[in-house]
């Protein structure tokens, strides 16, 4: 006999009570991690589903804004409505426009205005800093001051000339004209 049908004849002995043929440990450990991955993908959207309710098209949504988007005056969120569900994200808008990109479910939460429809949003895309720009009453991320020494009415004024009203951090006690009374 070789060796060859050696082998062949001490692995046709090898059976467990099964019935079958007893495979590699790495194998028997790599189809166990498997498993293992699978059930933990399963738990993993189970808890995903549960903290995340299923949102669909015309559902008003809070998304958050990040402090380096945002200034301190400005809201931490902006309320928007679904516009699109898709495979890859969803499409929301705002009053001001709809945000650039898609947005995953995560990235926003639903809320119960409903007070935003889908009709009243412009087409035009914005970034979430435009669009937190244009809605802040301050002027958007960081605060515009002059220094100014005069009455703040000319252009040489960067107040002015961004179209804002000087503000108490533009100069102390001096006579302004730039001001809202």
């Amino acid at each position: 006999m070789s060796d060859r049908d050696d082998i062949h004849q001490l692995n046709s002995h090898r059976e467990d009570e099964s019935g079958s043929s007893q495979t590699h440990p790495a194998k028997r450990s790599r189809e166990t991690a498997r498993r293992g991955l699978q059930q933990q993908a399963k738990r993993m959207l189970a808890r995903s589903s549960k903290a995340l309710p299923v949102v669909t098209e015309g559902a008003n949504v809070a998304v958050p804004v990040s402090a380096f988007d945002r200034s301190k005056g400005d809201p931490p969120n902006v309320i928007g409505v679904i516009i699109s569900v898709g495979n890859i994200g969803y499409i929301i808008g705002t009053s001001r426009g709809i945000i650039k990109g898609r947005l995953a479910r995560n990235q926003f939460e639903l809320v119960k205005y409903s007070g935003l429809q889908a009709e009243n949003v412009p087409q035009t895309e914005l970034t979430l800093r435009e669009i937190v720009r244009a809605d802040s009453v301050c002027g958007g991320q960081g605060y515009q001051k002059c220094q100014c020494r005069g009455h703040c009415l000319l252009r040489r004024c960067s107040c002015f000339k961004a179209g804002l009203r000087c503000n108490s951090a533009c100069h102390n006690h001096r006579i302004c004209d730039n001001i809202d009374k």
